[in-house]
Order: C-alpha cells, then sequence, then structure tokens
C-alpha cells in the first residue's frame, strides 16, 4: 500500500510481487499461488484487467494526495483476501488440496493424517 500512496505505477508493483515464492504455495497449474506477495501481485493483475480501457481518475488534482489512492487500494486487498480463500476452498472440495511445497527435496506436500507429508524423501510436519 505504501507504493500505492507513492506514486509508484501499479504495474511495476505488480512485475515486482508476482513470482515470489516460498514453501507454502497453493493451488495448482495456472491457479497456483506460490505466496501471499504472489497472491497480491494477481489481485493487482485481475483489477489491472478488470479496469483496462476505463479510464478513471485515481490521482485527482482538487482531492488532497494523501486520500486519492484509497479507491485503488481497498480493491485489491478485498480481491486478495477472497481470491486466496476460494482458492483454498475450491483445492478442499476437489478433494486434493495443495499444501506446498517440501522444504527438504522441492516436491509437494499433501496432508495425510493431519501432517503435512512428502511421499518423496519422507519429510513430515505435524500441526
Amino acid at each position: 500500500s505504501l507504493a500505492l500512496r507513492s506514486g509508484i505505477p501499479i504495474r511495476e508493483i505488480h512485475r515486482q510481487l508476482r513470482g515470489i515464492a516460498s514453501d507454502r504455495a497453493i493451488g495448482l497449474g495456472p491457479n497456483k499461488v506460490l505466496s501471499v506477495p504472489d497472491a497480491i501481485g494477481i489481485a493487482l493483475e485481475n483489477w489491472m484487467r478488470e479496469k483496462q480501457g476505463v479510464q478513471q481518475d485515481l490521482l485527482s488534482t482538487n482531492a488532497p494526495s494523501v486520500s486519492a489512492p484509497t479507491p485503488a487500494v481497498q480493491p485489491v486487498m478485498a480481491q486478495s483476501d477472497s481470491g486466496a480463500q476460494s482458492q483454498f476452498q475450491v483445492d478442499k472440495l476437489g478433494g486434493e488440496a495443495f499444501m506446498g511445497t517440501c522444504p527438504d527435496c522441492g516436491s509437494s506436500l499433501e496432508m495425510a493424517e493431519g501432517c503435512m507429508k512428502c511421499h518423496v524423501c519422507g519429510f513430515s510436519e505435524c500441526g
């Protein structure tokens, strides 16, 4: 949000956030979310796609500079929260929830017997 309030172009913020990975990725294929920053980048990408061709005056000369970016920030945060939650629910309903990547070998972790387990190297994380 600081970058948006500072006037940095949304495309540049999207470019910096998209693709940041962690060992807790969720989803498969094109719906894969690699990390929280990646989810924010995806939300920004979706927002830009929805607003493509729509001219908006985000930085009005009449409005104070502090409150001008507020309309742009609120939808992004709402999409990020609901997008990540709905993706996780879709995966759970499908029967195979992707829990992330194994920190030891990089393979997929799966939920089994209440633990996240790697069937390749045997890594297990119980909560």
